[in-house]
């Protein structure tokens, strides 16, 4: 059995790295950086964090997967301590089904790497809520981990998703090559090829990503971004706090009604204030910063 303390159980006692997750408006990334890679070597304690004062219209909402999605960021470097080389290459889910096996079955995995059925139940609770105000434009952004080729990671995801109780439909998880070395994923590409499919700019599409130097790719191609408030190693997973003001965000759109949010955990507004509090161990640095790949496991 793989010794992991529960997600489910660290979430109750943990004190997060920061107070509150850090939104990144593209106009501030303007002012102050040149250059995606500049903003993510300067990290997310260059920026403020809580709750902006003014919220934009978001009418696209895409979310990474480890880290983000799932909670702990050591989901992918457990399947692929199992996985054979082949299966790096070509199906990476009979590596996650013994994972599962290890861990205890899906429920164990629920608890483990998702932060516990209650939080699956709000995820989903809240994926509705956005997807009503976006018509459908709700989706998972990942990059692969090189040599796994993008198609082979999209398939893992989706299998992933549906096995834990995630309600995201195979068509709107969207994956990008991870090229190796280090050289970082582009996830700007498939976004903007998100947002001319909704018809909308890229100023109305927001992306969620505990990998704070993709957070930085998307502000340089002008879309909004938002680095959840870390919790332990690289994750930075999406919380219930997140959702709700995501979910205002859609409302702020015109002819998008208030929708009710009852029954879905409580919004608690959080102060802004200066710098993330960025935990110091080496594998969040290297993750965040560009100059060290993070998409391949150690």
């Amino acid at each position: 059995m793989l010794s992991l303390v529960p997600a489910s159980a660290a979430f109750a006692s943990q004190t997060p790295f920061s107070s509150g997750s850090t939104f990144m408006a593209p106009e501030v990334f303007g002012s102050e950086f040149s250059s995606w890679a500049q903003c993510a070597d300067a990290g997310p304690e260059a920026w403020t964090t809580g709750d902006p004062d003014s919220l934009p219209c978001i009418k696209v909402f895409t979310y990474d997967f480890d880290g983000t999605t799932e909670t702990t960021d050591l989901l992918a470097h457990h399947v692929f301590d199992q996985a054979t080389e082949a299966e790096k290459l070509t199906d990476l889910i009979p590596a996650y089904k013994r994972v599962k096996k290890e861990t205890g079955g899906t429920a164990a995995m629920v608890d483990t790497y998702f932060g516990g059925a209650e939080r699956i139940e709000y995820f989903n609770g809240y994926v509705k809520i956005l997807n009503e105000a976006t018509g459908g434009q709700v989706h998972v952004l990942s990059a692969s981990w090189a040599p796994t080729p993008a198609a082979v990671w999209k398939n893992y995801i989706v299998y992933v998703l549906a096995d834990v109780g995630i309600l995201m439909p195979a068509e709107k998880v969207v994956a990008t090559d991870d090229p190796g070395a280090d050289v970082a994923a582009d996830k700007a590409a498939p976004a903007m090829e998100l947002a001319a499919k909704a018809g909308v700019p890229m100023s109305q599409l927001l992306h969620s990503d505990n990998g704070f130097k993709y957070d930085c790719q998307l502000n340089g191609a002008a879309a909004y971004a938002v680095y959840p408030t870390p919790t332990t190693g690289s994750a930075a997973p999406m919380m219930a706090h997140d959702f709700q003001l995501q979910v205002k965000m859609a409302s702020a759109c015109p002819g998008v009604p208030t929708p009710d949010m009852s029954g879905l955990p409580t919004f608690v507004p959080v102060p802004r204030r200066v710098g993330s509090g960025m935990p110091g161990e080496e594998e969040a640095d290297c993750f965040n910063k560009v100059s060290t790949s993070c998409n391949a496991p150690p």
